[in-house]
């Protein structure tokens, strides 16, 4: 069974009055991040450190952290929707070349990890069964009501 918060709460929670900005949570939820957010409890966040991997445009070197040791220089900048920046010598900032493993690229694995295993199993039973001869049971064998 499912426990739902009162509405107070849930509006007490996301920091509001009375009024809960019910768009403005889920899309905080789907945006991308830099770490895997798990659960909220007394105030304290749980969430999984994501790997950063971002080239320097500054002097060129690669640099391999988390959202709570960025480099000097780096920031993550609020107006481009908390992405890295890099702030140049000249003052300007720049986005460097960013390959991090974020929120977004770790549930696309996530997925096709899942798809790989359902197609193979699938696979593996009609290598080992004559499809003509017997149906396919168990979950390769899942029929969906019409």
């Amino acid at each position: 069974m499912v426990a739902l918060l009162p509405m107070p709460a849930l509006a007490e929670e996301s920091g509001g009055g009375d009024e809960l900005d019910i768009p403005e949570i889920v899309l905080e939820h789907l945006a991308d991040a830099y770490e895997w957010h798990i659960a909220s409890y007394e105030g304290k966040h749980l969430s999984i450190p994501l790997p950063i991997i971002i080239r320097s445009e500054n002097t060129g070197e690669w640099h391999f952290c988390t959202a709570h040791s960025l480099p000097e220089g780096f920031f993550f900048s609020e107006e481009h929707h908390g992405k890295i920046y890099e702030r140049m010598a000249d003052g300007t900032e720049a986005r460097p070349l960013d390959l991090s493993i974020t929120k977004s690229v770790l549930q696309i694995w996530i997925v096709v990890i899942v798809l790989i295993v359902i197609f193979l199993s699938c696979a593996r039973w009609y290598k080992k069964h004559d499809a003509k001869d017997e149906a396919p049971g168990g979950f390769v064998g899942q029929v969906v009501d019409r």
